[in-house]
């Protein structure tokens, strides 16, 4: 059986047309010392294994063209709990 690369992505559903989407996430471009102060600033301990990866701030519906600020699935205000 052939194996294929899975890359990690953000699922979300638009407002306008209904459609539910994919993205990819944004794996950024920094030098080993940038990511290390990042992971200290996030907590990260240097043993652990993996890339830093980002959500996207804005994305765009390929099916109707709507455009989206993004926010975090976790982010919620304490009332809906």
């Amino acid at each position: 059986m052939e194996t294929i690369e899975l890359r990690p992505a953000y699922a979300w559903d638009c407002d306008h047309c209904g459609r539910e989407n994919f993205i990819r996430g944004v794996v950024p471009e920094m030098s080993p010392e940038e990511e290390q102060a990042l992971k200290e600033e996030m907590g990260i301990e240097s043993y652990d294994e993996g890339k830093i990866m980002l959500m996207p701030q804005i994305v765009q519906c390929p099916h109707c063209n709507s455009q989206f600020q993004t926010k975090h699935y976790f982010e919620s205000n304490e009332d809906e709990i």
